[in-house]
């Protein structure tokens, strides 16, 4: 079987789905096909009425379209890994944002990863828009938004994106020599000569930067 062990850096993910599932410092109502299926209306409206900022995007971000940005900076770096991902994290809101962003773009190899989770109604959603199955009455208008949501955020350029792969194995074993030296310069002269050290290891730039840091870092 396949490694349960993540894909991706786990903090490039709570990234991406606080950006996705977090507006105004409140949950986005995706977990509840009324919430979801006013939400997503209104962000379709939106979208619709700034589409010429949304053109001229990422050197013009405008306030109205914050979560529109979520939602494209996830679909660029998506993949079968990153659902994956996200569903075997430890919350359910992963598991949410990992099935609105299958039924934005709709992949055949999406399916696996959310049959394990069905279920749920936006899993189940998600699930029939991958295999070509119209969907439940009541989440037809929810759908229909959606895949117009679709339409306008295909307005945006394709600008290319990547997340924090998790480490490589000659990054642990640089990790580990570089805390065994810190380790033994604390040990033999104190606390100054251990902190010379950290600039520049992998602990204080590759894992413990933030995701906008590792990007802008890595331009």
């Amino acid at each position: 079987g396949s490694s349960l062990a993540p894909t991706y850096y786990y903090d490039d993910l709570v990234y991406l789905v606080k950006q996705g599932c977090v507006t105004q410092g409140r949950f986005t109502p995706l977990y509840n096909a009324r919430g979801a299926r006013r939400f997503v209306a209104r962000q379709l409206e939106l979208g619709r009425d700034c589409v010429g900022a949304l053109r001229d995007y990422p050197s013009l971000r405008i306030a109205p379209l914050q979560w529109h940005y979520a939602c494209l900076l996830s679909l660029r770096v998506l993949d079968e890994a990153l659902i994956t991902d996200l569903i075997r994290g430890p919350w359910w809101v992963e598991t949410v944002w990992a099935s609105f962003l299958a039924l934005l773009d709709p992949r055949p190899g999406f399916a696996k990863p959310l049959e394990a989770v069905s279920g749920d109604w936006l899993v189940d959603a998600a699930l029939a828009e991958i295999r070509g199955e119209a969907p439940a009455p009541e989440l037809r208008e929810f759908v229909e938004a959606t895949r117009a949501l679709r339409e306008v955020l295909a307005q945006a350029p394709n600008r290319p994106a990547s997340l924090r792969r998790m480490p490589t194995p000659e990054q642990r074993a640089q990790l580990d020599r570089e805390r065994d030296a810190v380790r033994r310069a604390y040990c033999e002269d104190g606390v100054a000569a251990a902190r010379a050290l950290l600039p520049g290891t992998v602990s204080q730039t590759y894992l413990s930067w933030t995701y906008p840091e590792w990007v802008q870092a890595t331009r």
